[in-house]
């Protein structure tokens, strides 16, 4: 009887209203809730610009501040004996865009060896400021996997890749020099592979901005300090046609390294690294 009762004062209709009604307040407050995490997300986009600028000025200045007592070489012709410089930073740029063209379709974690060695050569071959010496061939030694790994090139003549190259006996020649003897190194490693291998070298104002600025969880002032060499490749003269070039890096999760090396008529004599100011153990990737 109870059913039947139910039944048949049961209102369809006034049913479907309440759910329409009680479907638009719900439709409603989800609206609302969405424009306020739009408000909220714009307002994390606004500030991050703010720090952002406010970051990209402090890295400006404090940069500046290490290169005060330097002065800035455009040409090699400038540079007198035993006068430490900084090479201009237009200069850096140019060779490192280079630099990141050559790195193109390597494919050094995968690529079969011969295709590897075949795109060293043809690569090396469109840099003007290089030139690799008669009867010397390449190996290429590679350690882990396709995911987890790193790759060496060495040469015939028991040498690194780039201390068996020749480079111009200009700023040019000694910017690569530097390059394809240090930035090399990390950029030939993936995954697990960067451990220990992983570092940035402050050779400009722009590449030391944009490093800082991707770990922006560390505090700026921790990238520079007093006892710290400025910024920039810092370029001296031995005599006529030798130089010697540094720079300080920074190695993820170890510490300051000051990295150099002496090039003489364009022929790499030797390479160095020394400790500034070392804490950690490195970051295991």
């Amino acid at each position: 009887m109870y059913g039947d009762f139910f039944v048949e004062n049961f209102d369809i209709d006034d049913l479907r209203e309440q759910i329409t009604r009680k479907r638009a307040i719900i439709e409603y407050e989800i609206k609302k809730i969405e424009e306020m995490h739009n408000d909220l997300d714009e307002q994390k986009k606004q500030k991050k610009k703010i720090e952002a600028i406010k970051n990209q000025k402090t890295i400006e200045h404090l940069i500046r501040k290490s290169q005060d007592k330097f002065v800035f070489y455009k040409k090699i012709e400038d540079i007198k004996c035993n006068e430490i410089g900084i090479i201009d930073d237009f200069i850096i740029e140019n060779c490192y865009l280079k630099f990141i063209d050559w790195l193109k379709n390597l494919n050094a974690n995968s690529a079969k060896e011969e295709d590897l060695i075949d795109s060293i050569i043809s690569n090396t071959g469109k840099i003007q400021n290089i030139s690799i010496p008669e009867n010397i061939f390449f190996d290429v030694f590679r350690s882990g996997t396709n995911r987890d790994g790193y790759c060496d090139i060495f040469a015939s003549n028991q040498k690194t890749f780039g201390e068996s190259l020749i480079y111009t006996n200009d700023l040019y020649g000694c910017v690569f020099a530097f390059i394809f003897n240090f930035s090399i190194v990390p950029k030939l490693s993936w995954g697990h592979g960067f451990y220990d291998r992983d570092y940035m070298i402050f050779l400009s104002k722009k590449l030391t901005a944009n490093y800082i600025s991707y770990y922006a969880n560390e505090p700026i002032e921790k990238f520079f300090n007093e006892k710290y060499p400025p910024v920039g490749l810092r370029i001296s003269k031995n005599d006529e046609n030798c130089f010697r070039l540094e720079c300080i890096s920074y190695k993820n999760g170890f510490g300051y390294y000051n990295l150099a090396l002496t090039i003489n008529n364009g022929i790499l004599e030797d390479t160095e690294i020394t400790e500034v100011d070392v804490w950690g153990k490195g970051v295991f990737y």
